[in-house]
């Protein structure tokens, strides 16, 4: 299916809101990552999270996925780095 097609679906399931650039762009998960590792770590975060988003994914990526065994999520991750 279509990126439009999976959006449309994703909309009606509740999964993307009805502007969905934070969700596909990956801000969504980066803001509640921050919220979350800041109480997880004890620490103040900086807002300067990095994210790529779905919409730079192609279908050569997901076939290559597919050939490998995968799939492609959208993920947010933390770790905890000590700073001189």
């Amino acid at each position: 299916m279509s990126y439009e097609e999976a959006l449309k679906k994703a909309q009606s399931l509740g999964f993307a809101e009805a502007n969905p650039s934070f969700d596909v762009e990956g801000k969504d998960a980066a803001q509640k990552l921050v919220i979350l590792a800041s109480l997880a770590f004890n620490a103040r975060l900086k807002d300067e999270i990095f994210t790529w988003g779905i919409t730079k994914i192609n279908k050569h990526d997901l076939d290559y996925a597919a050939e490998l065994g995968y799939k492609i999520k959208l993920l947010a991750i933390a770790k905890m780095q000590t700073v001189r």
